[in-house]
């Protein structure tokens, strides 16, 4: 849960992966200097949200500083970077205590709430709740379609141009998204879901859906160590039929998809900068989402940034 503390957010709970206790601090930062991990346990080693300090994305999305010795990692980053990048922050400064960030609910939900109403959030909404142009930062534009794949199972993502309006793009970066999540195999039927970040609706929908995984796998994640932390509490946990096993069931309809969605958020914020354009992808994960990024920022003709909105 947070606790309210002027101009900054704690959230303290279990790490997902590790079972260890964790706690995660938000601070405002200074306009255009990013997101930044500060790891305490690490001598306040610091880590920048950038795809280029991705280690890892099985299961997750582990960041590392390998100047230090043993190498300083966090992970389970996804979650709270959706949370800033729906609250319109793109520059805080996060101290981490303990190896992962929180799990806290399983979704990006309290983390929201815990930046709202410690007033970091820099939603501006209107008196029906739509939500007004954020306000002018540096962002990424998308200048061609670029494409990312992965394995031999058909993940593939491509990111496309924002569109155009009777010639020009718009001025303020808005980054849609949609997702073909295709769990059939497990009895979940395959779906296909899509909004924008700029409909609060949407934005409340993402942030609510929580992560899962399948009893027939659980017991082979918990020998690989990956879920010392799991729960009921903190994750759907879906049967051979797929049927949900928790006590409430599911949150909303096809929660499964919607937290793909949720991550592919979380994972894009790795650019550095809000994204202008349109993600689809097909059987999205963590590994996908980080290439795409790759893809995008590696190559100058895929992308240009616009400075301070202008």
């Amino acid at each position: 849960m947070a606790s309210i503390v002027f101009k900054q957010a704690l959230f303290r709970g279990v790490g997902l992966h590790s079972g260890r206790n964790a706690s995660a601090t938000v601070k405002l930062a200074t306009a255009g200097s990013g997101i930044t991990f500060e790891l305490l346990d690490h001598g306040r080693a610091q880590i920048p949200a950038l795809w280029t300090s991705v280690s890892s994305t099985n299961h997750c999305t582990t960041l590392a500083d390998d100047v230090h010795r043993p190498v300083a990692t966090v992970s389970t980053v996804e979650h709270l970077l959706a949370a800033l990048h729906m609250c319109h922050i793109h520059d805080a400064v996060v101290e981490v205590e303990g190896p992962e960030i929180p799990i806290l609910d399983g979704s990006s939900l309290p983390f929201v709430q815990g930046l709202r109403e410690n007033g970091l959030s820099k939603e501006r909404t209107h008196e029906k709740g739509d939500l007004l142009d954020p306000p002018p930062y540096s962002f990424i534009r998308v200048l061609q379609p670029v494409q990312a794949t992965l394995g031999r199972q058909g993940t593939v993502g491509w990111l496309l141009p924002p569109p155009t309006n009777t010639g020009t793009v718009q001025r303020r970066p808005q980054l849609s998204l949609s997702v073909d999540v295709d769990f059939s195999h497990k009895s979940l039927p395959r779906r296909v879901v899509s909004g924008a970040l700029h409909d609060s609706t949407f934005i409340e929908q993402v942030a609510a859906a929580r992560t899962f995984t399948f009893e027939e796998e659980y017991d082979v994640l918990v020998k690989a160590g990956l879920v010392g932390g799991g729960s009921m509490e903190n994750a759907i946990l879906y049967d051979a039929q797929g049927v949900p096993m928790n006590e409430h069931g599911l949150r909303m309809k096809d929660e499964h998809a919607w937290h793909k969605m949720l991550d592919c958020v979380g994972d894009l914020t790795l650019a550095g900068l809000p994204i202008d354009g349109h993600y689809h992808a097909i059987k999205p994960g963590h590994g996908l989402n980080v290439r795409m990024v790759q893809h995008l920022m590696e190559d100058v003709n895929n992308h240009a940034i616009v400075r301070n909105g202008v």
